[in-house]
């Protein structure tokens, strides 16, 4: 992979955690949580800009919500039991333009990084963890802005593990929407449906039998994002087994550290999946650096280092993706944020004139309909269609000559035979003068 230094300004910054919008295609928005600096918002396009700090004190986890438009829904929080926040922020600078806490009362027991998630189907949805409960926000945008209490407004506790601190979260994308959960002392769940599942609804063990190391802190989760089935989990301790992978929902595990392995292995702080045309790419964080590989072997598995000359053997403290484009954005505690592509940049080689504009949808998210604006520089052929995560066509919206110019189509939510699509990550693609441009939507059912 090609990675470039994203840290515009800092000389050392100490990022715990990061995030990007996973949705919205070429999306240069980065924001993530630093040791003594506050929650960070950062431009990957404006390689000169300093980051901007809209939410001061110590940086905990954060999430994206929708970073498209100008102004943009984050959520950041704050070490242990001082409160997760919404932020609307200017998508230009950062700048702080309204804030509410959002985390429910009860909630203030927890690690000294609570985690939480953002369902990725519908950002609306949010899963936190907080001592041994799972608690989930059936819809965040019906707390108001403006006040620095905790909020009771749509939670409730759907699931946990008893006697134990949910240490890490995971979701599908699939229709099942699969929620995975593990514990600072190595147990393993999953709750199915969970994005309507009963508040109290009990979830299914995994990790009994998985020859999991024991008592360990379970770092990370990451689900495949074209199969929910495959799963890849980390541990965090010194002198154990870090990394295990399941291809069958978590029913059985293998054992991937392979050179990575042995008495002198890393930390394993953050795993990720990124699939790419022809194999999949594994990526995982920790104490010694980024590994990346393209094959789960056993105690075969072969492990490369990635980014040796930006991020070195520097801790990489967590990972985030946009699989659809291949980014990979990694936090270092001490190295600041780095970026890395597994293809090329989706930008066109410099020197070939831009030909075909795609705009981001408006709205996005949506429901039930939403306008796609775009551009040809030339009159000719165009082609504009709708595709789910796993690149299957939804619907083809437009193939007919258009006269050079602006154009724009509308999507109604439907398949070609005028079915209505679930809620979900889509993809839409613009094809004419031999460019191809693609960006991502979310419908909100």
């Amino acid at each position: 992979m090609a990675w470039t230094s994203l840290n515009q300004g800092y000389q050392t910054s100490q990022f715990y955690t990061v995030a990007v919008d996973e949705n919205l295609m070429a999306n240069p928005v980065v924001i993530g949580g630093t040791q003594d600096n506050g929650s960070l918002f950062g431009s990957q396009d404006l390689p000169g800009a300093n980051w901007a700090n809209p939410l001061p004190g110590d940086g905990g986890f954060c999430a994206v919500a929708n970073a498209g438009g100008a102004t943009g829904t984050y959520y950041m929080s704050y070490q242990q039991n001082f409160g997760v926040y919404r932020a609307l922020l200017d998508n230009s600078s950062g700048a702080l333009l309204n804030w509410g806490r959002v985390d429910p009362p009860g909630a203030d027991t927890s690690l000294w990084l609570k985690p939480y998630i953002l369902d990725p189907n519908d950002p609306a949805k949010m899963y936190l963890a907080a001592d041994a409960n799972l608690w989930r926000n059936s819809d965040l945008a019906g707390i108001p802005n403006g006040s620095a209490a905790p909020s009771s407004i749509n939670w409730s506790v759907l699931t946990g593990a008893p006697g134990q601190m949910i240490s890490a979260l995971a979701m599908s994308r699939s229709a099942a929407r699969i929620l995975y959960f593990g514990t600072a002392t190595g147990q393993f769940y999953r709750l199915d449906n969970a994005a309507t599942a009963a508040p109290g609804s009990p979830p299914t063990r995994l990790d009994v039998g998985a020859g999991f190391p024991a008592g360990a802190y379970l770092s990370s989760i990451a689900v495949h994002p074209n199969d929910d089935q495959r799963l890849l989990v980390a541990f965090s301790n010194y002198n154990v087994v870090n990394i295990f992978y399941s291809t069958n929902g978590g029913t059985t595990w293998t054992a991937v550290e392979g050179n990575l392995g042995g008495a002198n292995s890393p930390s394993f702080r953050s795993v990720a999946w990124m699939p790419a045309t022809a194999v999949d790419y594994c990526f995982v964080a920790t104490s010694t650096g980024i590994y990346s590989t393209t094959g789960l072997n056993g105690s075969a598995t072969d492990w490369h280092q990635e980014a040796a000359d930006l991020v070195g053997n520097a801790v990489v403290d967590m990972l985030a993706v946009r699989p659809a484009e291949g980014l990979v954005v990694a936090a270092t505690h001490g190295k600041g944020v780095v970026r890395g592509y597994n293809s090329p940049s989706p930008v066109l080689d410099e020197g070939v004139p831009t030909l075909v504009r795609l705009d981001q949808n408006v709205p996005n998210p949506f429901n039930p309909t939403t306008v796609i604006n775009f551009g040809v520089a030339q009159s000719g052929q165009v082609t504009l269609e709708i595709y789910d995560v796993a690149g299957r066509r939804v619907v083809r919206l437009l193939n007919a000559f258009r006269d050079a110019g602006e154009h724009s189509v509308v999507w109604n939510g439907t398949d070609e035979s005028g079915r209505f699509v679930g809620s979900g990550t889509y993809l839409y693609g613009i094809r004419s003068q031999g460019q191809e441009v693609t960006k991502a939507m979310v419908l909100v059912r």
